[in-house]
């Protein structure tokens, strides 16, 4: 423990690496596309626009860190967000930039002299 922190700072290190994982715009875009159910990396791929290794890269990523799980089935191996709590994540910090770019929108449009 660090202070009067009530988190230790072992799992805080473990919410920062969390965090880290989840800090690229491309496993934020696969985590969002696994709410809606299992894909295989070549569905994600073609639903994101990248390359196919480039989604395997970032679905190992995620799934080493406990985010996603993978399933085999025939040749393909179907990806599932394993880890609710990823979706939480993404859909609170979304909600904060709308409501912060909202607030600066208004700001810019208040007339000069307006408190």
């Amino acid at each position: 423990m660090n202070g009067g922190s009530q988190i230790g700072d072992g799992l805080l290190l473990r919410v920062a690496d969390r965090l880290r994982v989840l800090g690229q715009p491309v496993r934020l875009r696969l985590v969002e596309q696994l709410a809606a159910g299992p894909s295989t990396p070549q569905e994600l791929s073609d639903a994101i626009g990248i390359s196919q290794q480039n989604v395997s890269k970032h679905l190992l990523v995620l799934y080493r860190a406990g985010v996603v799980s993978r399933r085999p089935h025939g040749p393909n191996v179907f990806y599932t967000l394993a880890d609710e709590s990823a979706l939480a994540v993404l859909n609170e910090t979304l909600e904060s930039v709308k409501r912060q770019l909202r607030e600066l929108s208004e700001l810019a449009n208040r007339p000069p002299g307006d408190a």
